[in-house]
């Protein structure tokens, strides 16, 4: 319960002892004790007012703020309790594999990886030659709207190391510009790219090169890597949850524009011979392709709430907490049930953790007030 409104009135108190009841249509019916006024002789004529003389002070006025018309019937002797009700976040998950991955090999400039079913990784076993992947995953469709990313896992199939490899360390560096997938297959090496593919030399051919050949740290990739891991022998492999990995997947699922993916390189490409080779999402083996796990939690959905108002100098106060991404208004009904109204003013919200204040003349002989949402807003 956050408060309790009761009207001041002249007079000496008492405690009434007589149960009041408060009803709603979504609350179970509970009891509360009133304080009520004496033998006064003000009144107040309003909807917020006090019948003074004997018998408690009365409140006949309702206040509701779900999105369609709820009234609460006034009974006399009578009181309005708000609640809080806390609505605990709902944790889920979802494993995606990649919507777009391919590789680029400094040996075989020209060549596109986009429809291979393994794509090389690390420094090979030709001195100054490496390979670099590209992955990606369509983020934003697999999330709804308002998920709240708190862990994010890859894990990757490792089927092949260069012959006389060594262990290496790999890390995932968001993408900063887009590249294309492309769909050449040949042999181990693919082919030739054509328009719009990518290869060692362009992101996409014909339209936009790299930085420098094979991605530019800076300009087409983050510097940092959003997560690393070692590996050695041919196994699965996992990139463990970092808080990098975490903001990178938030982001996409906030603006999925931004999302370019992730490139994969070792994070020491000068010795020879470390070279990998990895699972696409082309595998012939579902469960080996690359799976990208995100734990998430989505709020609840908000419902505005109207307080218990403040009564002060002939005026009525109303404070409202609203959330960001909507549009409000405001309502005022003359009766319960009624089915016109007034808008008494209107919201559109874009910061987090706005408030509100509406306050007007105490106005007789009642009203009932409604705060809804009508809309959404980016």
């Amino acid at each position: 319960m956050v408060g309790l409104f009761r009207p001041k009135c002249a007079g000496p108190r008492r405690e009434s002892k007589t149960p009041i009841r408060c009803e709603s249509p979504h609350q179970p019916l509970r009891t509360a004790r009133l304080r009520a006024a004496g033998h006064g002789q003000t009144r107040l004529r309003s909807g917020f007012g006090c019948k003074c003389g004997p018998g408690p002070a009365f409140l006949n006025s309702a206040f509701d703020a779900q999105r369609r018309p709820q009234h609460v019937r006034p009974v006399k002797p009578t009181i309005l309790l708000a609640f809080l009700v806390s609505a605990t976040l709902q944790a889920e998950s979802v494993t995606l594999i990649p919507s777009a991955d391919t590789a680029m090999l400094s040996l075989n400039p020209d060549n596109n990886y986009g429809r291979l079913t393994t794509l090389p990784v690390g420094p090979i076993n030709k001195p100054s030659h490496f390979a670099r992947a590209l992955l990606k995953f369509d983020v934003a469709s697999a999330l709804p709207a308002g998920a709240v990313v708190t862990s994010v896992r890859l894990k990757l199939q490792m089927t092949k190391e260069a012959i006389g490899g060594s262990g290496d360390t790999v890390g995932l560096h968001r993408m900063l510009v887009d590249w294309g997938e492309g769909a050449k297959s040949a042999g181990n090496h693919g082919a030739a790219a054509t328009a719009g593919e990518a290869n060692w030399n362009a992101r996409k051919l014909g339209s936009a090169n790299w930085g420098t050949p094979g991605g530019l740290a800076g300009a087409d990739f983050v510097t940092a890597p959003s997560g690393t891991l070692e590996w050695n022998e041919p196994a699965s492999y996992t990139f463990a949850s970092t808080p990098g990995l975490v903001a990178d997947v938030q982001a996409w699922r906030d603006n999925p524009t931004a999302n370019e993916g992730w490139l994969l390189r070792s994070t020491d490409e000068s010795p020879a011979g470390a070279a990998k080779r990895i699972v696409s999402r082309e595998g012939t083996s579902v469960g080996q392709r690359p799976q990208l796990t995100v734990e998430f939690s989505v709020p609840p959905a908000f419902e505005p709430r109207l307080p218990v108002p403040t009564l002060a100098g002939g005026s009525l106060s109303l404070r409202y907490q609203l959330a960001a991404g909507h549009l409000y208004e405001l309502r005022a009904f003359d009766r319960p049930g009624a089915t016109t109204f007034s808008v008494l003013t209107n919201h559109a919200v874009k910061l987090v953790g706005f408030e509100a204040e509406f306050t007007e003349p105490v106005t007789p002989p009642q009203r009932f007030y409604q705060l809804v949402i009508t809309g959404d807003i980016d």
